[in-house]
């Protein structure tokens, strides 16, 4: 399990910040899966919505379209993804997973990208398939489909983001001299 405890003393030594109130923490993690065709497509949303909770065990709730978009013909209020917010117990569970089953299993997995933290801290990434979690059986896959996950960081900036992520144990990408 991650050790919450030994993260914000090692945090502290390297940002020399004494407040623990102060130490960059995850709020919550979000995952998300995009949907496009759920309007016709019935048994994929439910199979979208069975593996999200069966690889975050809590119960997904669908995204709706804010509003419509005639080019892609999407009307307002229906139905275009599938999501999932955990915190706590939950969230350091699907993170440790996330870092010691999933990600280990991308093939040519060379380390997250700096990219994926925004400005205000907070970091981003995509996964293509659900497979990569051991929690769904290969063989009763029927719609693969990819993971959007993303963990909101309360009081902290790109730099304390980025120092926290590897504090837990995440591999960011290692720049390559020229």
């Amino acid at each position: 399990m991650i050790d919450i405890k030994s993260i914000n003393e090692t945090l502290a030594k390297e940002l020399g910040i004494n407040n623990t109130n102060a130490l960059p923490r995850i709020e919550k993690v979000v995952i998300n899966v995009g949907v496009g065709d759920a309007e016709n497509d019935k048994a994929k949303l439910e199979e979208v919505r069975n593996s999200l909770s069966t690889i975050t065990g809590q119960a997904s709730a669908n995204t709706r379209a804010k509003k419509s978009i005639a080019g892609f013909k999407l009307r307002e209020n229906s139905i275009v993804g599938v999501m999932v917010t955990v915190r706590g117990k939950k969230m350091y569970s699907f993170l440790e997973r996330l870092l010691k089953v999933a990600l280990p299993r991308i093939r040519d997995f060379k380390g997250l990208p700096e990219q994926g933290i925004d400005k205000q801290g907070n970091f981003t990434l995509a996964i293509r398939e659900q497979n990569l979690f051991p929690e769904i059986p290969y063989d009763k896959i029927k719609v693969v489909h990819g993971l959007s996950i993303s963990m909101r960081v309360v009081n902290t900036d790109k730099v304390k983001t980025k120092k926290l992520i590897e504090t837990i144990g995440f591999p960011f990408r290692k720049e390559e001299a020229k």
